[in-house]
């Protein structure tokens, strides 16, 4: 009788377990676990279509974007675990595994950076948009003027 295991990309859909006239009997259907597979899919995209999965262009990249790409990711990341059943993470090493990985990039990796870098760049950042409101204000009314 040869042996399989789930290395947790495959769980039991189905299990019938007897004794018949030619001794014990087993059937086991697996089906691929698919929860893991989107969860693991949609983080990727993530990742690989938003600034947080590319080095920063520091010539041309507008760093308020790159802020704000690293937010979103932030945000969706948090909110895709949400959806993680429970009972998956309880039943499925791979499934927590997965969950884990997402939690640490978050904590040890995004987090860290935006708490130290995010406010102070995003404090300058209005700071000097107001200023240069403020001299295109002072331009256009001096523009206006009949001197």
């Amino acid at each position: 009788m040869k042996k399989y295991t789930a290395n947790g990309s495959y769980e039991i859909d189905h299990a019938k377990i007897g004794i018949s006239s030619k001794g014990p009997e087993a059937i086991i259907q697996l089906k691929p676990n698919y929860d893991d597979m989107q969860i693991a899919y949609k983080l990727w995209v993530e990742v690989c279509t938003r600034k947080i999965g590319l080095p920063i262009d520091f010539k041309n990249d507008v760093i308020v974007e790159v802020y704000n790409s690293w937010y979103e990711f932030f945000k969706i990341t948090r909110e895709l675990i949400k959806t993680v059943p429970v009972q998956k993470i309880q039943q499925h090493k791979s499934t927590k595994d997965i969950v884990q990985i997402a939690i640490d990039v978050l904590n040890e990796c995004v987090r860290p950076h935006l708490t130290m870098w995010q406010a102070k760049f995003r404090k300058w950042y209005n700071e000097e948009m107001k200023k240069d409101e403020n001299n295109n204000a002072d331009a256009a009314i001096k523009s206006l003027s009949p001197q």
